[in-house]
């Protein structure tokens, strides 16, 4: 069984010297501090926090305020701090080499100057990178000089956070009654001094040390006290990551459906914070997990998001191969007909000359065989002729099918990249800071797609769509684009936040653009649409529709709200106001909108429709799971139905929580 683990956190960046650093403030008011700092040590200090607010999303903002603060250190401590701190920003974004000469220079500065407290901080930091070379007896030394330099100084903080590293260090070395006695250390000081974070991440190390002493019931709990921990302390990285070692330890005992739970609620935080890695790494342990539990379907579902094949680019790649040796067949067959042709007519010429030698006596045998070599000439001639032109219809049919391939790609080419402008223009993807968790389905059934999605956020409110034009490909594009911009027209400058008053609005502009008069053969180009505006702080969702519905799921129930039976753009026979529909919902609940390819895709064992009612019985069979769950169930459950028919029309989907 494969080793799911994570690397060990070490927290040895210690920036205490550096101010609190309130992850919640916004660069106004760090800008305003530093700008109202009264002393230049004041103002270093404070610009230290802008830094480090910089860090995590701008590193290069960062490095210039730094630069700045040097430009103001004076005093060597001031000095110390500043080299310190670029560092920390080099080490962040992951330059070791760099970060490592900062954190010498400063440990040189100290030693020189008897700074006790750089001292110690420096060779925390130096250790760190030791630890990440892999060199961990060097990081180990070093990393209880510095434990005994914080004892002697009586600096608690200090000192929690080296016992902590040693016994990260230690776990390492697979010294795990050592690395239990730091941790304890270390969870005891954190405790004294109310750090909650660090005694989280410390009860994390002691949960993998307490399962590698084959001590599982004490790892798990130590491990859900870091859950609790991190929970509290608003840490989702670390949440995330104690869910995962929770799994990988009820994995280990054969308890697989108590780790796919673990598992899938380690998936909803990774989600949460975006991390692709751990996604990754998650896929994989589900993929395994469920593997064991002889659940090949789910399996193979994993493992499909885990390796994220690129099946377009592959049958390109196939057709290319395809057509390349249909024309590499084709050049051999007329090859192998020339051949026989030229042996045919040697066979030919030796029995001619066969027959003059034994007619050679006789003047009649003579005409006659003259006659006989001329015809086999005229033959020969007729044969050669057609030949050459056999072959002359050969190179202009190769031209033509050349010049038909290169149009083709030409404008294989062209949609592609209006694909790319589609995609550009219009989401196709989950945002993330939009929903508390959500999926985006969007799958054409040409290169570009008819179906778009659309959100938008103003204020507390959320307006997010689902749209299917008339027709697909190139001219079901067209339409999406239209609609896109007249929707951010309607509600992004207008300002117009109601559904239906969306619509009726959306349908008036379409049927000018489109110029669209009433009559028989007016077109009756438009789109099917579901539009909902969700107010985050009412919990008050408000929903219209143009043939296509909304389906939400509130305790444990799914209902759906129709949608008028008319679409948005000219149709003589409907053309009435489009309803609005209110609703209250609670934290928790699910909303699901669409268009009808999903539900209309023909397959399954006798070739029939998928239909709404067995796409309703899905979405609600399995809407208390993760969102991004959700979204591979369904699109496994569509490939599978679909099997090896054709997709008969665009798909799109938008699942979103409350």
């Amino acid at each position: 069984m494969r080793n799911y683990w994570p690397l060990i956190l070490l927290y040895v960046l210690n920036t205490s010297c550096l101010g609190v650093y309130a992850q919640d403030a916004v660069e106004d008011s760090l800008t305003s501090a530093v700008f109202n700092a009264k002393t230049k040590h004041e103002k270093i200090m404070k610009m230290g926090d802008l830094a480090l607010y910089h860090n995590e999303t701008n590193p290069q903002k960062a490095l210039e305020i730094v630069e700045q603060a040097c430009n103001l250190a004076e005093i060597e401590h001031d000095r110390m701090f500043v080299i310190n701190l670029k560092g920390v920003v080099f080490y962040e974004i992951e330059q070791y080499d760099s970060a490592l000469f900062y954190f010498q220079e400063v440990n040189n500065i100290a030693t020189e100057s008897g700074d006790s407290l750089y001292i110690s901080k420096s060779l925390n930091n130096i250790a760190a990178i030791q630890m990440i070379s892999g060199n961990y007896q060097e990081g180990l030394a070093m990393m209880n000089q510095a434990a005994i330099i914080d004892l002697k100084k009586g600096d608690l903080k200090e000192a929690m956070v080296s016992f902590g590293n040693l016994g990260a260090i230690h776990f390492q070395l697979r010294n795990y009654n050592n690395s239990k006695d730091f941790c304890l250390q270390s969870i005891d000081l954190a405790r004294k001094i109310g750090e909650k974070d660090h005694e989280a991440d410390v009860c994390g190390t002691l949960g993998g040390v307490e399962f590698r002493l084959g001590n599982q019931e004490a790892g798990k709990e130590w491990y859900s006290r870091a859950m609790e921990l991190h929970a509290e302390t608003g840490n989702l990285q670390g949440v995330q990551r104690d869910y995962f070692n929770l799994a990988t330890i009820y994995r280990q005992e054969g308890k697989n459906k108590i780790a796919e739970v673990y598992y899938l609620k380690s998936l909803e935080f990774a989600e949460r914070i975006d991390s692709p890695n751990s996604m990754k790494e998650l896929y994989y342990g589900l993929a395994s997990n469920n593997e064991e539990m002889g659940k090949e379907g789910m399996a193979l579902s994993y493992y499909k998001v885990y390796m994220d094949w690129n099946d377009s680019v592959i049958n390109r790649e196939n057709a290319q191969v395809i057509i390349e040796m249909q024309e590499k067949f084709s050049s051999q067959q007329t090859k192998k007909e020339n051949e026989l042709l030229i042996q045919d007519n040697k066979i030919k010429d030796l029995e001619n000359q066969k027959n003059k030698a034994k007619l050679g006596q006789s003047r009649i045998m003579v005409f006659g065989s003259a006659i006989g070599l001329a015809m086999l000439i005229i033959i020969a001639l007729v044969l050669f002729n057609r030949n050459r032109i056999k072959q002359r219809a050969n190179r202009e049919l190769q031209q033509a099918h050349d010049i038909i391939r290169e149009k083709n790609d030409d404008i294989t080419s062209s949609i592609e990249y209006a694909s790319k402008i589609q995609e550009a223009l219009l989401p196709t993807k989950e945002n993330v800071g939009l929903f508390k968790d959500s999926f985006f389905i969007l799958m054409p059934k040409d290169i570009v797609s008819g179906d778009f999605l659309w959100y938008s956020q103003l204020g507390d409110k959320v307006v997010f769509a689902a749209a299917d034009c008339t027709g697909h490909g190139v001219p079901g594009a067209f339409m999406s684009m239209i609609g896109n911009s007249f929707l951010h027209q309607i509600i992004v400058e207008k300002k117009m936040f109601q559904p239906s008053m969306i619509l009726d609005q959306l349908r008036e502009m379409i049927i000018v653009a489109l110029n669209q008069q009433k009559g028989e053969n007016a077109r009756k180009d438009g789109m099917d649409i579901a539009i909902c505006v969700l107010d985050k702080k009412t919990g008050e969702l408000e929903y219209a529709g143009a043939n296509n519905p909304l389906y939400y799921v509130t305790g444990g129930e799914i209902f759906e709200i129709k949608a008028d039976k008319q679409p948005v753009g000219y149709m003589p026979e409907r053309n009435e106001p489009f309803t609005n529909h209110r609703i209250k919902l609670m934290e928790g609940d699910a909303l699901y909108i669409f268009s009808d390819g999903f539900a209309d895709q023909f397959g399954g064992p006798k070739g029939k429709k998928f239909k709404y009612k067995q796409m309703r019985d899905l979405l609600h069979n399995n809407f208390d799971k993760p969102m991004m769950f959700q979204k591979e169930l369904m699109l496994k459950v569509f490939q599978e139905w679909k099997g090896d028919l054709e997709q008969i029309d665009d798909v799109c989907m938008i699942g979103v929580r409350v």
